[in-house]
C-alpha cells in the first residue's frame, strides 16, 4: 500500500519518525544521501513563440482556420453584399 492511502500515524511508525520531534539532523543527512535532496526537477520553460505555435497542434483549430480562410476569399451569396460594413458594389441598396 503506498503511503499516501495510509494514516498519518501509520507512515511516522513505517519511517521511525517522532511526531512531536520529527527528524534529527543525523536521520536528514542519511535519508538524504539515500534518497537525495527533497527537490522538484526543474522543466525547460517554453518560450513564448513555442506557447503560440502549441495553440495550433489541435487538428479542429486548423480546420477553422483554413475554413474561415475560404469563406473569407469566397464571394457572399447570402442576403448582403457589406463587407466589413462596407458596401461591396457602387449601386445603392
Amino acid at each position: 500500500m503506498e503511503f499516501y492511502h495510509k494514516e498519518p500515524r501509520a507512515v511516522l511508525e513505517d519511517f521511525h519518525v517522532d511526531e512531536n520531534q520529527g527528524l534529527s539532523t543525523a536521520q536528514v543527512n542519511e535519508r538524504e544521501v539515500q534518497f537525495g535532496k527533497n527537490q522538484l526537477r526543474e522543466k525547460k520553460k517554453k518560450t513564448l513563440f513555442q506557447r503560440y505555435i502549441a495553440q495550433f497542434k489541435d487538428i479542429l483549430v486548423v480546420i477553422l482556420i483554413l475554413a474561415a480562410g475560404i469563406s473569407f476569399f469566397l464571394p457572399s451569396k447570402g442576403r448582403t453584399n457589406r463587407v466589413f460594413g462596407k458596401r461591396a458594389s457602387s449601386s445603392p441598396s
